[in-house]
């Protein structure tokens, strides 16, 4: 192998106009003089100055919104090539889990070294430019052990030592006359944004100071504004001709002392009169210059979708990449801060500890999974993406505070007999139709898989499961087709209402026609037509010999009244969810208008779990309306009868469900006490419940 001979090695130029043997501030200070015209944000006085713009309400809540979900990250060590005796040494110096292991809580947290309190402080260089920390450890057993990591206030810092190569030599604190330098072998520097040998950074806040200025000045502009226009100006005038001077005087001295209150009043001398002249004309709008300062700050802090509800303009497509970008830059953040750390930190402590040709762990995170609203993880669980474990249940319990379950959650008190027979499947071919609920459609037309193979009961029921599933999804998809119509109705006439509303009480107060009784109580008793269809073929193969029975008129009117019910919770459901995007959005720069569209593009977007879930839930009561009035003839025409419950039809059980499963009642007026009006009464999961009631027949 050829040894290079060529090439430079020494630099001639340098990175800024750092004179060689000088060090600190002198030479450091020409070069921020020079390129930093502001003299507010020239180093030191910079420190004060971003002291001061951080404690504005606007700065404050776009740095928390930009630092707290990278202290929320799932911080670690990753091992790399180094050993596990480095690793598991420097983790527990470091007070973080090691990737892939389970994280350990430690005995006792005082006087230990606090990662998260050090990434706090850490995190103040995106508002001061830079952070420095001095490492501070100690011997045990034979080994440097971290002790902490000490903060050196910026406000204390008076010197960075900078070399005529731009690198950092090390800091000094202006306290005492012979303040000792902190070389940079003993410091953690984090510096935002450095160019060259700026080891003062350049704070986010730099470049939002034009703004923070203006918008203070705004700020005093608009309490004057109030406080002199809030009841008017007292302006004085004679009534009389040669009104005396002394008599105007006094009327001055009033006026100015004029201040509004409970016991306010006035005393005027003879032939002089006081009115309070409101503004005449219209006076600027300092509240809309202050939110345009908001938002630009906000464009520094990458946090743009936060102002979408106080702009003329802008959508949820709009607010979703915007905050696809907020998570990017985050990340980069928190890589930086991670990049610093590991190369500082952790490769000090194996130089320390190890030497220069240990492998080194470094510091690294993962910003965590994104979280299932209840629900989207609802809908995940009934097409099968997510199966229900009891790790998960025990989760849910945690993350939502819910009860604990009484027993084993299962164990049925009624345990099923033991499943007999082969699996069995359905499958339903894709209707070809798509207008509006594409995401229903899609979950309807896939292929489904019965949970768990047939029971005893259930085979000699005859019950057909893949024509009553299939019978419910056709009915289902029929009713969907025609609510697409009720939907847009009630669209348009919510919209019309947000369009037409002159106060945020009307906005509240917007309601929707319902619309859709007829439709669905249709749908209902084409179902438990179905139901009862259904049923009678199932006694008929048992030997059972009845006609389909004629559905009574009172079971039609129990169901329209059901469907004129459910009808209006949809109209309210859809109703509210308007008011509540309309008054959010008023009180803006949007008018009535903009407000209306946004109102629509809103209700267009929604998810369709909700309708589909309701509709799913009144198309099952009716089947099993149906089923249970040819129960009650089949019972008559046989020796003997038996019920048992049957939560084959669901896509996912809950606890309850399965707990009920298989259960054996003595009488039809048992099984309906816990099937009254569709699926189970105590289903966790209300109208998604598909269980039924299965007979057994002596002929």
């Amino acid at each position: 192998m050829a040894t290079a001979t060529k090439g430079p090695t020494n630099e001639l130029g340098q990175t800024s106009n750092v004179i060689e043997g000088l060090q600190g501030m002198v030479p450091w200070t020409s070069f921020v003089q020079e390129y930093e015209h502001v003299p507010e944000l020239r180093f030191p006085t910079s420190v004060q100055t971003y002291e001061h713009m951080r404690n504005d309400a606007q700065i404050a809540g776009l740095y928390m919104g930009a630092t707290l979900p990278i202290r929320r990250y799932a911080w670690h060590v990753d091992p790399g090539n180094a050993r596990e005796e480095v690793v598991t040494n420097f983790a527990e110096d470091i007070g973080l889990p090691i990737k892939g292991q389970e994280p350990t809580r430690p005995l006792r947290t005082k006087n230990r070294f606090s990662h998260d309190d050090h990434l706090r402080h850490a995190l103040l260089s995106l508002l001061y430019g830079f952070a420095y920390f001095e490492q501070v450890g100690e011997i045990v057993d034979g080994r440097w052990r971290l002790r902490k990591l000490a903060y050196r206030m910026p406000h204390s810092i008076s010197e960075v030592m900078v070399a005529r190569d731009g690198g950092l030599l090390g800091i000094k604190q202006q306290f005492g006359l012979e303040a000792p330098p902190i070389p940079v072998d003993r410091l953690v520097a984090y510096v935002w944004d450095r160019e060259g040998g700026n080891w003062y950074g350049r704070s986010l806040l730099r470049a939002m100071f034009r703004e923070y200025i203006i918008k203070d000045r705004l700020l005093r502009v608009d309490a004057i504004k109030h406080e002199r226009n809030g009841m008017g100006v007292p302006t004085a005038r004679g009534t009389i001709p040669d009104v005396s001077p002394q008599a105007l005087a006094a009327a001055q001295q009033v006026a100015s002392a004029w201040r509004a209150g409970e016991d306010s009043g006035a005393a005027l001398p003879y032939g002089v009169d006081i009115e309070l002249k409101g503004v005449t004309g219209n006076l600027p709008d300092t509240l809309a210059s202050i939110r345009y300062a908001d938002q630009m700050m906000a464009k520094v802090f990458v946090q743009m979708f936060g102002e979408l509800g106080q702009t003329p303009n802008g959508s949820r497509a709009l607010g979703d990449t915007l905050e696809g970008h907020w998570d990017d830059s985050q990340h980069t953040i928190a890589k930086q801060y991670a990049v610093t750390t590991s190369a500082h930190v952790a490769e000090d402590w194996v130089d320390w500890n190890y030497g220069p040709e240990e492998p080194a762990p470094s510091i690294d995170f993962d910003p965590g999974p994104e979280e299932l609203a209840l629900a989207d993880m609802a809908t995940a669980v009934e097409k099968g993406l997510i199966v229900v474990d009891e790790e998960l249940r025990t989760y849910l319990r945690q993350r939502y505070s819910l009860p604990k379950a009484s027993g084993a959650p299962n164990a049925a008190p009624n345990a099923p007999p033991t499943p007999i027979g082969a699996p069995v499947a359905t499958r339903r071919k894709a209707r070809t139709g798509t207008k509006l609920f594409t995401e229903v459609r899609t979950a309807l037309a896939e292929p489904t898989t019965f949970r768990r193979e047939l029971l005893e009961h259930e085979v000699t029921s005859a019950a057909d499961f893949e024509a009553m599933d299939a019978q419910w999804r056709s009915t289902l998809d029929g009713l969907l087709d025609d609510w697409e119509d009720v939907t847009a109705a009630e669209v348009d006439e919510l919209t019309a209402q947000v369009q037409a509303a002159t106060s945020l009480e009307e906005l509240a107060e917007v309601r929707a026609t319902a619309v859709g009784q007829e439709k669905l109580a249709e749908a209902m008793k084409n179902a438990a037509r179905d139901g009862a269809a259904q049923a009678r073929a199932e006694a008929v193969a048992q030997g059972v010999k009845i006609a389909t029975p004629a559905l009574p008129e009172a079971v039609d009117q129990v169901l329209e009244a059901r469907a004129s019910a459910i009808d209006t919770l949809l109209a309210r459901s859809i109703s509210e969810t308007g008011g509540r995007e309309a008054v959010r959005l008023a009180g803006g720069a949007l008018d009535n208008e903009a407000i209306a569209g946004s109102v629509r593009d809103h209700l267009e977007s929604l998810s369709t779990s909700y309708l589909s879930d309701r509709l799913g839930g009144a198309v099952t009561s009716a089947q099993n309306y149906g089923r249970a009035e040819t129960f009650k003839v089949a019972e008559e025409e046989a020796k003997s009868a038996s019920y048992y419950s049957s939560e084959l039809l669901d896509t996912n059980t809950c606890e309850n469900c399965s707990a009920i499963d298989g259960t054996n009642f003595d009488t039809l007026d048992a099984a309906n006490a816990e099937y009254p009006t569709g699926g189970y009464v105590d289903c966790l999961g209300l109208d998604r419940c598909r269980g039924t009631v299965v007979a057994n027949f002596e002929a």
